[in-house]
């Protein structure tokens, strides 16, 4: 009702067009050895894969004050090789492989499944004289990206999406912005709806640019509430850019109705800096993410960078120590992750990344970066293994041609006493192997 109302004030008609943008990319990976011991019976040892993703994001502009965006995702994350071309035998029913002895194909193909295709996103924007109303499942985003980002990087795997009803404004040159979260449908006779009220204030220019959001969590049923509120801020001085961002998170309540009365106190913070002489480039980033003394009492302390604000490629990237299933199937995917001490996304960890780039042309930039990390809290006991270890990536990018970029990183860990040291209950310890890893990623950009 809000945007039917909103589009009743609308004014400037103009005729509708359809503005598409998305990517295309295909990526390899290849690792040597997550298991981080060579040795180990359930070691996983080299292990390679490619995948696709097709992105397109469509903006029919219906007027000038009314437009539909919405996001598909074709193939996402979708490994090559992982759909077989079959045909369906017509006096038995059954489903058989297409490909012949000879690699000759034919048949109808199961690729052509819509089970390929999601619809992610879908949403409405109505500028009106007051202000620009969204309403719908929409990209959540945010600053830096540290708390909310919206996945639109063509290595990103993940993406925050809501259904939301969101109204924007400007006041005195200052942005504001007011919105409704329903993030989790319940029963529909009972209060157990997950939502959150969101408000921010934002300011920007061409060179500076900060914001304040205050996002209160709730749900009635059983009772839960939390606050987050998050500062950012944003400078590009001459050749000289910097960015900050610092969460903290407060709340109280039940998780589920397992686990109740529960206290979370968690606390996040990035900052990046970087310049460029000529050819040169250099970057510095710090991040700290809270962690738990005691992560199986109700105090939550720890708190989890959002996976898509990648630092590496194998730390806070790949589950850490990944075993060789001992029973290999389509579940596990041949995978065990029982001994895994980190996963995917930074969390419980101080870091700092060091950079330096230089690029011989416009179309080549190289990259050299090295990631020192350890945990920001263990029991006492455990004091002494905080040190996750140190990887260091070597980045090539290359622009060929406008909107197409090949990006090749190479990546050795070494992992620290947090890994080394050690010994799971059920898979053992001998975690202090050196791992490698490597990706190529091919990207068409529209």
């Amino acid at each position: 009702m809000l945007l039917w109302f909103a589009a009743l004030t609308a004014i400037d008609v103009q005729a509708a067009e359809v503005i598409w943008n998305g990517h295309y990319r295909t990526r390899a990976l290849g690792f040597d050895s997550l298991s981080l011991s060579p040795d180990h019976d359930l070691s996983e040892n080299l292990a390679l894969g490619l995948d696709h993703k097709l992105q397109l994001r469509p903006t029919w502009a219906i007027t000038g004050n009314v437009a539909l965006h919405a996001q598909l995702d074709l193939l996402a994350g979708s490994g090559w090789g992982s759909t077989t071309d079959t045909w369906t035998d017509s006096v038995s029913g059954e489903a058989i492989d297409a490909t012949s002895a000879d690699g000759v194909t034919a048949g109808d193909s199961a690729n052509t499944s819509m089970t390929n295709i999601n619809v992610r996103r879908l949403w409405g924007d109505v500028y009106t004289q007051y202000g620009r109303l969204r309403v719908g499942r929409m990209p959540l985003e945010w600053g830096a990206g540290m708390l909310f980002n919206p996945g639109l990087d063509p290595n990103s795997d993940y993406g925050d999406t809501t259904d939301r009803i969101q109204f924007t404004t400007r006041l005195a040159g200052v942005y504001l912005v007011g919105a409704w979260d329903l993030i989790q449908e319940g029963y529909l006779n009972t209060n157990d709806d997950i939502q959150a009220a969101n408000l921010a204030l934002a300011y920007r220019t061409e060179t500076v640019s900060a914001g304040f959001l205050n996002r209160y969590k709730f749900r009635t049923d059983p009772g839960f509430r939390s606050y987050t509120g998050d500062v950012w801020a944003n400078a590009q001085l001459g050749p000289v850019h910097v960015e900050t961002e610092i969460a903290l998170v407060l709340g109280s309540g039940a998780l589920s109705e397992e686990v109740d009365e529960v206290d979370i106190s968690a606390f996040g913070a990035l900052l990046e800096l970087g310049g460029s002489i000529q050819e040169y480039n250099v970057g510095l980033q710090f991040g700290i993410a809270s962690g738990d003394e005691d992560p199986t009492d109700k105090d939550l302390n720890t708190f989890h960078f959002d996976r898509e604000h990648n630092v590496g490629l194998l730390m806070f990237e790949e589950a850490l120590p990944t075993l060789s299933a001992e029973t290999p199937n389509s579940t596990n995917s041949g995978r065990e992750y029982g001994a895994a001490r980190t996963g995917d996304g930074v969390s419980n960890a101080q870091y700092v990344k060091p950079s330096l780039g230089y690029s011989p042309n416009e179309r080549v930039t190289l990259t050299l970066s090295a990631l020192l990390a350890r945990a920001a809290k263990l029991p006492a006991a455990e004091e002494a293994d905080r040190g996750y270890g140190t990887e260091y990536d070597l980045a090539v990018r290359w622009n060929p041609y406008d909107k197409v970029w090949v990006d090749a990183t190479a990546a050795v860990f070494t992992p620290g006493p947090y890994y080394s040291n050690y010994t799971d209950p059920d898979f053992g310890g001998g975690y202090e192997g050196t791992a490698f890893g490597g990706q190529l990623l091919a990207t068409v950009e529209f």
